[in-house]
């Protein structure tokens, strides 16, 4: 054993491991998706380090970009607001949203235990994103993971390049469209139904906004203009 190099004990690694489950459930519904743990990955490799003398390590670590991004989700919610008549409206809400962002470099060390002059190294990108303080440590672990998992090329199943990139966003990118657009009509059909024998109401509205029809309205419009008409449009 001990007159194997480094680069022939994790060849021997390589090719004694089996492919390694996605058991993680990352995210919940419909934008959850299986992923590798960091503890499978060591359990499957810890031995084999051990049977073959090879000891590894991150022994450096730089910090590529850190942000905070921050940006306005707006929808519309049609169950908790109330005129002064106390009947439920559809009102427009916007809230405020923000995640910490980090993109962390991070050195890897694979270590020769019988020579230890004899090493390989690696380096590993790798993100984070969280809304509150584990950006790093989301990093930090997905380094380390990775870092291991692409050195003794190890299986994980799926390969990420048998899909488009955009597809799930774009399919998440319609449902969303169609839902912001089955809720604008709903908010002119309301209006349209408020100002059905009001036809001076209904011509100064349509001036207001500038268009020659209620379905010319955009969502954020129909949603104002109805708030103002269950509040008297002037």
């Amino acid at each position: 054993m001990s007159e194997l190099n480094i680069y022939q004990r994790v060849s021997a690694i390589t090719n004694e491991l089996k492919a390694v489950a996605k058991n993680l459930d990352v995210g919940v519904g419909k934008n959850s998706y299986k992923a590798v743990s960091e503890a499978d990955v060591l359990a499957t490799v810890k031995p084999l380090e051990e049977k073959y003398g090879v000891y590894s390590y991150a022994y450096d670590r730089e910090i590529v970009d850190q942000k905070l991004i921050q940006w306005e989700e707006d929808f519309i919610d049609k169950y908790n607001f109330k005129d002064d008549k106390g009947k439920t409206v559809p009102t427009l809400i916007v809230k405020q949203k923000k995640l910490f962002f980090m993109r962390i470099k991070t050195y890897h060390k694979f270590v020769n235990i019988d020579k230890p002059e004899d090493f390989m190294t690696t380096v590993t990108l790798a993100d984070g994103l969280d809304a509150g303080d584990k950006a790093s440590g989301k990093a930090l672990t997905y380094a380390d993971k990775y870092s291991v998992l692409k050195a003794y090329k190890m299986i994980t199943g799926d390969d990420p390049d048998q899909y488009h990139s955009d597809s799930y966003s774009n399919n998440n990118y319609k449902k969303k469209e169609k839902q912001n657009n089955d809720d604008r009509e709903m908010v002119i059909g309301l209006i349209d139904n408020l100002l059905k024998n009001e036809p001076d109401k209904r011509k100064n509205l349509l001036e207001y906004y500038v268009v020659d029809s209620l379905n010319k309205l955009t969502e954020e419009q129909a949603v104002q203009a109805f708030n103002k008409l269950n509040k008297k449009w002037k």
